[in-house]
């Protein structure tokens, strides 16, 4: 799938301060389809949902449309979204800092490194 190899491209800074282990890199990505949902409309406007056990994420959902309509940057970011919500919800500054950590690690990487931000152009266009 193109976005764990994304990951996988970006797995290096992310495993820096031990911030993410191989295992939870090399995460398991499922597909639901919101429109299909027989929940409340609670999650009419979810793309991802994660997926922790005991501060250790186990991987995520994503929305099968969101998958079809939606860009290959707005959904590696929602990946990386579901992943760094091991840290806390959505509400928890814990989850929002590290969430910050993560952005500014990525964005070193790809300025840092040519080859990176090419082979991640390769991925969006086979997306």
């Amino acid at each position: 799938m193109i976005l764990k190899e994304a990951i996988q491209l970006l797995a290096p800074v992310l495993k820096e301060e031990n911030m993410f282990s191989d295992s939870e890199l090399d995460t398991k990505i499922f597909i639901y389809d919101r429109k299909a949902s027989n929940e409340d409309k609670a999650y009419d406007n979810v793309a991802g949902e994660a997926i922790v056990d005991t501060g250790k994420s186990l991987g995520f959902w994503l929305d099968r449309t969101s998958m079809k309509e939606g860009s290959f940057s707005s959904l590696l970011s929602t990946s990386l979204h579901e992943l760094t919500h091991k840290f806390g919800g959505d509400e928890s500054s814990t989850f929002s800092y590290k969430l910050t950590d993560v952005m500014e690690k990525v964005f070193a990487a790809i300025n840092n490194n040519p080859n990176l931000a090419v082979q991640l152009k390769v991925l969006e266009q086979a997306w």
